[in-house]
């Protein structure tokens, strides 16, 4: 308790003597030339991590192309799937109509 009541009485002090002076009281620009809080003068900043933030918004994009892709499928509909068109090839003829041919030349060559 007694240091905030030093403190109350230091920023008094302090500020009686700038109105006898004419002087504004001015506050530390955050503009990084000081150290900063929790930090050694000359010691880096700590940097942003970015990597963590573009996979995360890969991940996301994924998530939302697959969520449209099963919420609006498009006009095309489904393909339908049909057997292979028979290919066409010629009949053979049954057993009888060979052996009524093989008859008939005969027939016409002993003539």
């Amino acid at each position: 308790m007694s240091l905030i009541l030093d403190a109350l009485k230091k920023s008094e002090k302090e500020r009686k003597g700038l109105a006898e002076t004419g002087e504004t009281p001015t506050m530390p620009s955050g503009s990084g030339s000081g150290p900063g809080p929790g930090r050694e003068p000359g010691q880096e900043p700590p940097r942003r991590r970015i990597r963590p933030w573009v996979a995360g918004g890969a991940v996301f994009v994924a998530a939302m192309g697959s969520v449209a892709f099963f919420l609006f499928p498009g006009d095309n509909p489904a393909p339908s799937v049909a057997p292979p068109p028979a290919e066409e090839t010629a009949a053979a003829p049954p057993p009888k109509a060979k052996a009524a041919e093989a008859e008939a030349k005969a027939e016409a060559e002993a003539k």
